[in-house]
């Protein structure tokens, strides 16, 4: 059994590894940076659902084997901590007319790899005070269908949202998470043509507001 386990987690680690060697520092950064300001795309998500290892299809068979645990909204630490859809509108609506950044982590209690991205999404939240952080517990109230609605296709995910327009998303784990994260934090604060961003990205903006007032309709 032990041997087995070894195995299997090998199994798992090898691929990367040898990626991750085959690849430059440089590289790296140019290809996280790239991926994540690609928005309201799945191509980014499926490439990196190898490191993910939890995809959405067993969201499904969850609900119909599990009672929702009980609703709640709530700081934990430096991090806000939802648990609702309307919640999740709400929180991004507020920001309507406002340039604030919210980063959204869609997180699953059981995925391993969630558990793990807790901590360096936390400490970046302390790097960055001016930013809002929220992680987002994506399996108690949404189905697979209103997650795809949104572009999320695997566990953990990110979207980071500049007032109520989403202009970043992508994929977590892996162990470049903090940087991919930082950086792309960093792209988005030192951006200064965000009207140009939003006409070129119109239709994936637009495409994700629509997904967000069909969630506050079925929450209704």
């Amino acid at each position: 059994m032990i041997v087995a386990r070894i195995v299997l987690l090998l199994s798992w680690m090898i691929p990367d590894v040898v990626s991750w060697l085959a690849t430059t520092p440089q590289t790296r950064r140019t290809t996280a940076l790239a991926a994540t300001m690609v928005i309201g795309t799945n191509t980014t998500a499926v490439s990196f659902e190898k490191q993910t290892r939890t995809p959405l299809v067993t969201l499904d068979e969850l609900h119909s084997r599990k009672d929702s645990l009980k609703e709640k909204e709530f700081i934990t630490g430096p991090v806000w901590s939802l648990h609702t859809r309307e919640s999740f509108c709400r929180i991004i609506d507020a920001q309507r007319d406002t340039q604030q950044l919210t980063v959204v982590k869609f997180h699953a209690h059981y995925c391993k790899t969630c558990q793990r991205m807790s901590i360096p999404f936390k400490l970046l939240r302390k790097t960055y005070e001016q930013i809002q952080f929220v992680r987002l517990e994506a399996t108690e109230d949404f189905s697979s269908d209103q997650l795809r609605s949104l572009g999320v296709t695997s566990f953990p995910f990110l979207h980071i949202y500049r007032g109520s327009h989403c202009v970043a998303s992508f994929a977590g784990g892996g162990p470049y998470f903090r940087r991919k994260l930082q950086d792309t934090v960093e792209e988005c604060l030192k951006r200064d043509n965000w009207e140009d961003f939003y006409e070129e990205y119109q239709s994936y903006i637009e495409e994700n507001a629509q997904a967000r007032a069909r969630l506050m309709e079925e929450s209704s």
